[in-house]
């Protein structure tokens, strides 16, 4: 056989042109894909690689320096975690400290400092409610987003703050029905310190009770520097069922310390504790917690055991101290749902714009150990998962009640209408600043009647 029938064909005619095109197509297509290389490399170069950076707004000096100090620390931790996954959007986040001092007007200059002076796209923090009313108009007026991530009273909406912490309808509202559901309680004693803070919470219990058909048999309010006796020689006297508190730091050690000595407490009353403020004390005493009740949110710790953090410096195993790190609401652990919740949203809004974030945290929500925690759109506020436990012997938290399903956030209660709420606020704000020494009993109302 000829060698040439051997070979391979010589393409003639159209063949010819058809295998001269797919040559010109193959050679295209590798410059089009050499092309598209260099411009991602090209674009992955000029990327915006500057950081993102944030505001975090405590105080690190002053009567609240320790627990803001670990709100500070988890803070940190939650950021430099961000960090270690890549950042957002491929840019790393930088934090600022300022340092409030525990003073309302300070944390308003720092806040503007942050915002103007450092160009952060968010501020975290906040601490009490009087702190956090300095806060919100410089926020406002910026037009910047602040993330409040702290329980307080309520009475309170401002389109430039998500507030992640918890409500009375989602602490003391269900620490309530619990005592009168599961505990057939008839009649309440409350008692708080003086700020506008417990006052407001508190007229928000006293509406309730009303509504559910139970007595308020006492109202006081305790001054860091008053005697508890005369409140527990009250309480002694009128025997309540139930022992309701919102006090703070030294007042409620004193009390509990008190209550304990007189032999008041379980079975016949039960102390229940709901913290509006970040405790201001560096212990609580062990002996004196056991058998009172605590009400925790998904935005809180919710431990089984008080154990020590990092940020404990006595070990409470060793001292039978509890430290207010440890206890109940540590509001290290409170802080990071925030700090998630904001992350997320800057990943969807695909920016760190705080305006832009802001309506992205609308549809946030995230999975914590206790329930689902969901910003809620309307009020800005978060839905959050109620439990309440009982303090052990050992130090422990038992728990004896957890919610089935979030409760949605209601700053503002149906028992009053917003108005009415809102004067109420302006009120009393007008009263603590006309007295320098406030009384510290309140008129209870009458069965039935609505407190002025």
């Amino acid at each position: 056989m000829p060698l040439s029938r051997l070979s391979p064909a010589t393409p003639t005619g159209a063949s010819a042109d058809r295998l001269r095109w797919r040559r010109r197509l193959q050679g295209l297509g590798v410059c089009a894909a050499l092309g598209l290389l260099m411009f991602w490399g090209l674009a992955t170069l000029m990327a915006d690689r500057t950081p993102i950076v944030v505001g975090l707004l405590h105080s690190q000096t002053g009567p609240f320096a320790g627990i803001e100090r670990a709100t500070l620390e988890a803070e940190v931790l939650a950021i430099d975690e961000i960090n270690r996954q890549g950042g957002l959007m491929g840019r790393p986040v930088r934090y600022v400290t300022s340092n409030g001092a525990t003073d309302a007007a300070a944390f308003a200059r720092e806040a503007e400092h942050l915002i103007r002076g450092e160009r952060v796209c968010v501020l975290f923090g906040g601490s009490t409610t009087e702190i956090r009313k300095e806060i919100v108009p410089v926020v406002e007026a910026a037009n910047h987003l602040l993330v409040y991530p702290h329980p307080y009273e309520g009475l309170e909406q401002s389109s430039n703050v998500v507030y992640t912490g918890p409500l009375p309808n989602q602490q003391m509202a269900a620490a309530v029905y619990w005592c009168i559901a599961k505990r057939s309680a008839k009649t309440f004693f409350l008692v708080g310190d003086r700020s506008d803070a417990a006052r407001c919470a508190n007229a928000i219990a006293s509406d309730q009770l009303v509504g559910l058909g139970a007595e308020q048999i006492g109202n006081i309010y305790l001054a860091p520097t008053d005697d508890v006796a005369m409140t527990v020689r009250e309480i002694a006297e009128r025997k309540p069922d139930v022992i309701l508190s919102t006090l703070t730091g030294a007042p409620w050690i004193s009390l509990l310390r008190a209550l304990r000595a007189a032999s008041i407490g379980l079975p016949q009353t039960t102390v229940i504790h709901w913290s509006i403020y970040p405790e201001t004390s560096d212990t609580l005493p062990r002996e004196s917690m056991q058998d009172t009740f605590v009400v925790t949110t998904s935005t809180e710790h919710g431990p089984t055991v008080l154990e020590a953090t990092a940020t404990t410096a006595v070990s409470p195993a060793s001292t039978g101290i509890l430290s207010p790190s440890d206890f109940s609401t540590p509001p290290s652990v409170r802080n990071c749902p925030s700090i998630a919740l904001w992350a997320q949203a800057v990943r969807e809004a695909g920016t760190a714009d705080a305006g832009r974030v802001r309506m992205a945290m609308m549809r946030q929500g995230l999975a914590s150990r206790e329930g689902i925690i969901t910003v809620d759109p309307v009020t800005q506020h978060t839905w959050l998962t109620v439990s309440i436990a009982r303090v052990t012997a050992s130090g422990g938290l038992e728990p004896v009640w957890t919610g089935k399903q979030a409760l949605r956030p209601v700053p503002f209660p149906i028992s009053r209408s917003r108005e009415a709420w809102e004067q109420l606020v302006a009120d009393t704000v007008r009263s603590q600043q006309g007295s320098a020494t406030p009384a510290p009993t309140e008129q209870i109302p009458e069965s039935g009647s609505r407190r002025p």
